[in-house]
C-alpha cells in the first residue's frame, strides 16, 4: 500500500511544483506583455490625438455608455487637470462586405486630430479601399461636423461602403454633440490655427508693401515680432478645373523654411492629391533658404510630374516674392522673365499672340508667338523650342526662343533654361549673347559665338535653329488643315439641315475658326452655314463649339461641343435654376442671347459678360463676335 501512496505523493508534488513555476513565469511574462499592450495602446492613441501627454494627461475608458446602436463601442475621455482635453472613439458599421471598425480623435472644439481604420474585409479594390490610409488624411484638421454631414471624399466604386460609411460618422457627430457638446470652428479659425500652429507662434494679416496676386499669394500673415511670415498659397496642378492650396512659413531671422502643409488638393485622388496630402512630403522643404527655394526639387510625386512641376513653379514664385519684399531683392518670375525676353526679341511689341494651335505641329516647337505693335501691325514671329541637350549623363533639354521678323530676318536668341551639365551654358544667357544675328537674313546661317566647354550644346542649338528656319520657310505661312467635325454636332448647330460640306478652303482661315460648313437640304442646295470655333475659357481652358447662321444671316443654335468651365458661379437669371440646369454652362440659357438673331446685331448691340464667369462669358463673346465680323467680311455666302 506504502508504494501507490508513493507515487500518488509525487505525482501531487509535481503537479504543485510545476504550477508554481508557470505561475511564476506566467506573471513575469504577463508583466511584459501588458507592459507592451500599453505601449501599443499608447502608440495608437498617440497617432490619433497627437496632443496627448502620457505623463499628465488622464484617460478614462467609457464602456458602459448606452451607445445604443449608434456601433460606438468605446470612448476613450482625455482630461488634464480635471479639464476635458479630447475623446477617441472606436466605432464598428457593417460595409458592403465585412463589418469595419476604425479609431477617431476628436478635440473640445469639435476638430478630428486622427484616423485610422482598425479592421476591414471588403472588396479589394472598391471597399477595400477605405483600409487605404491615404482616404484618412482628410479628416485630420476636418471639424466633426463637416465629416458627419458627410462632406468628405468616399471611395469610388463603392457606393454602398461609402453611404454606410458617411451614416456612422454622422452618428458620432450626433452622439459627441449631444454627449459633450462643442462650439465648432469656423473655416476661418481652423485656416488660423493652422497658420499659428505652423508658424510655432500666433501670427496676423500683414500689410504688405508689394502685390502678391501675381505670385499665387492668397494671404500673408506675419507675428507681432515680425520674426516668422505665413504664406497662404494657390496653385493648379493636373487638374485645371480645380486648385491646390498650402501654407508656407518663413523664418524671418534667416530665411529659411520652417513648414508647409497642404490645405487642399483638387487633383486627381490616387496621384497628385495622394501627394499633395500626405504629410511624409512636407518636411521636405523645411531649413532651406529662399535663394534656394528659387529653384526647389519636389520629391515624392513620381508619376504626377505635371503636379510636381506646377508645385515646384509654385515655390519658386513665393520665394521670389519673399527676396522681394522682406530682403529688398526684386527677381522676375520664371513667367515675367519669359515675357522679358519676348519683349526683348520685339522692343515695340505691345502684343504677342499664341498662334501654336492654328500653325503645322513640330517635335522642336513648344510654342509660335506673333508679335503685334500698337497698331496691330505684324512685326513677326517668335518660336519656343525645347531640344534634346548633350550631356552624357542622361537625357538633357535647352529650351529658348528665337525672333524671326516680317522681312526673313534674326531679331535676336534667349536661352530661356537648360538641364545641361551645371556652369556649363552659363555663356548662353547673357543679355547681349542673342544679339549677333539680330538683322541677320535666316537663310545665310546662324552667326552664334560658340561657348567654350559647350561645343556640343551649341551644336544642338545651331541645329534646332537652322531647323526651325526650314519651318519658318515652308510651314508657318502654310494654312493648316480644317478641323473635321461630327456630322451629329454640325446638326445640332443647323437642325432643319439634311447635310453638310466643308467650305473653309474658299474662305480665308481666322484663328478662331476651325472649319466653315455650307448647310445643305437633302437635294444639296445651300440653307446656311455653321462654324466650328474656339474659344477661350476659365483657366487657360478651351471651348469648343458649333454655331449656325442661315443664308438670311439669322443665327441658328449654338452648340457646346467641349466645354471644361464652371457655370456655378453665375450671378441672376442665367446662374440659378430648379435643378434641371443652371450649374452647367453647355445647357445655360445665357447661350439663347446668340440664337435667332441677325448675326450683324452681335457687332452692334454687344451682349455683356456675366457676374461670376466673367472669363468663359468674355472668351465666348470674343471668338463669336470675330466670327460675325469674319461672315461679313467674308461675304459668306454670297448675299449676307
Amino acid at each position: 500500500m506504502l508504494k501507490p501512496i508513493k507515487i500518488v505523493f509525487m505525482l501531487t508534488l509535481t503537479v504543485v511544483v510545476l504550477s508554481l513555476a508557470v505561475f511564476f513565469v506566467e506573471g513575469v511574462t504577463s508583466e511584459i506583455i501588458a507592459e507592451r499592450q500599453a505601449e501599443e495602446i499608447q502608440e495608437a492613441l498617440q497617432a490619433i490625438f497627437p496632443e496627448i501627454d502620457g505623463v499628465s494627461d488622464t484617460l478614462t475608458y467609457v464602456t458602459d455608455a448606452d451607445f445604443g446602436i449608434s456601433g460606438i463601442t468605446q470612448v476613450i475621455e482625455i482630461t488634464n487637470g480635471g479639464n476635458p482635453k479630447g475623446y477617441v472613439y472606436t466605432v464598428e458599421f457593417t460595409g458592403f462586405a465585412s463589418t469595419i471598425t476604425y479609431l477617431m480623435g476628436i478635440d473640445t472644439e469639435g476638430t478630428i486630430t486622427g484616423y485610422q481604420i482598425l479592421s476591414q474585409a471588403d472588396t479589394p479594390g472598391y471597399g477595400g479601399q477605405i483600409g487605404k490610409s491615404s482616404n484618412w488624411t482628410q479628416f485630420v484638421g476636418m471639424s466633426i461636423e463637416t465629416a458627419g454631414n458627410g462632406n468628405f471624399d468616399g471611395l469610388s466604386g463603392a457606393t454602398i461602403t461609402t453611404e454606410k460609411w458617411k451614416t456612422s460618422m454622422n452618428v458620432v457627430y450626433l452622439y459627441h454633440l449631444e454627449t459633450y457638446g462643442y462650439t465648432p470652428l469656423t473655416p476661418e479659425q481652423i485656416l488660423q490655427a493652422k497658420k499659428d500652429t505652423l508658424a510655432g507662434v500666433a501670427v496676423a494679416d500683414y500689410v504688405n508693401t508689394n502685390p502678391y496676386a501675381d505670385y499665387g499669394i492668397l494671404a500673408i500673415d506675419v507675428d507681432a515680432g515680425n520674426t516668422v511670415v505665413v504664406y497662404h498659397v494657390e496653385f493648379v496642378g493636373y487638374n485645371v478645373a480645380d486648385v491646390n492650396e498650402y501654407l508656407i512659413a518663413y523664418d524671418l531671422t534667416d530665411n529659411t523654411v520652417i513648414g508647409y502643409e497642404t490645405l487642399y488638393s483638387g487633383d486627381s485622388e490616387d496621384f497628385g492629391y495622394a501627394r499633395m496630402v500626405d504629410p511624409a512630403n512636407w518636411s521636405q522643404f523645411d531649413g532651406q533658404s529662399s535663394d534656394a527655394m528659387l529653384d526647389p526639387t519636389v520629391d515624392g510625386f513620381s508619376g504626377v510630374s505635371v503636379t510636381g512641376s506646377a508645385l515646384e513653379s509654385s515655390l519658386a514664385n513665393v520665394a521670389i516674392y519673399h527676396l522681394w519684399e522682406f530682403e529688398g531683392i526684386k527677381a522676375l518670375t520664371p513667367q515675367e522673365q519669359f515675357e522679358a525676353y519676348k519683349e526683348a526679341l520685339y522692343p515695340s511689341a505691345t502684343t504677342f499672340e499664341n498662334v501654336t494651335a492654328f500653325k503645322p505641329s513640330n517635335l522642336l516647337i513648344k510654342a509660335i508667338y506673333d508679335a503685334y505693335d500698337e497698331t496691330d501691325t505684324y512685326l513677326g514671329a517668335i518660336y519656343h523650342i525645347v531640344t534634346i541637350g548633350a550631356s552624357y549623363s542622361g537625357i538633357t533639354y535647352v529650351e529658348f526662343l528665337i525672333g524671326i521678323d516680317e522681312d526673313g530676318d534674326f531679331t535676336g536668341f534667349k536661352m530661356v533654361s537648360d538641364t545641361e551639365t551645371e556652369g556649363r551654358t552659363d555663356g548662353f544667357y547673357t543679355d547681349t549673347y542673342g544679339d549677333a544675328i539680330v538683322g541677320d537674313d535666316i537663310t545665310a546661317g546662324v552667326n552664334l559665338d560658340a561657348i567654350a566647354g559647350s561645343t556640343l550644346t551649341y551644336n544642338r542649338i545651331v541645329t534646332a535653329i537652322q531647323q526651325v528656319v526650314t519651318y519658318h520657310n515652308d510651314e508657318y505661312v502654310s494654312r493648316p488643315d480644317s478641323v473635321s467635325v461630327d456630322n451629329a454636332e454640325l446638326l445640332l448647330a443647323f437642325p432643319s439641315a439634311a447635310q453638310f460640306e466643308s467650305v473653309y478652303e474658299d474662305y480665308a482661315f481666322d484663328n478662331v475658326i476651325g472649319n466653315l460648313y455650307e448647310a445643305q437640304d437633302g437635294s444639296g442646295t445651300a440653307l446656311g452655314y455653321v462654324y466650328f470655333g474656339y474659344a477661350a475659357g476659365n483657366s487657360g481652358t478651351v471651348i469648343e463649339f458649333t454655331w449656325g447662321v442661315a443664308n438670311d444671316g439669322t443665327t441658328q443654335e449654338l452648340n457646346i461641343i467641349v466645354d471644361g468651365q464652371t457655370w456655378a458661379g453665375a450671378a441672376g437669371e442665367y446662374g440659378f435654376y430648379d435643378g434641371s440646369y443652371g450649374t452647367v454652362f453647355a445647357t445655360s440659357t445665357w447661350l439663347d442671347l446668340f440664337e435667332g438673331v441677325a448675326i450683324d446685331s452681335i457687332l452692334s448691340s454687344p451682349i455683356d459678360t456675366v457676374s461670376g464667369v466673367t472669363n468663359t462669358t468674355a472668351g465666348m463673346i470674343t471668338s463669336l463676335e470675330t466670327i460675325a465680323q469674319y461672315h461679313e467680311d467674308e461675304n459668306v455666302g454670297g448675299g449676307n
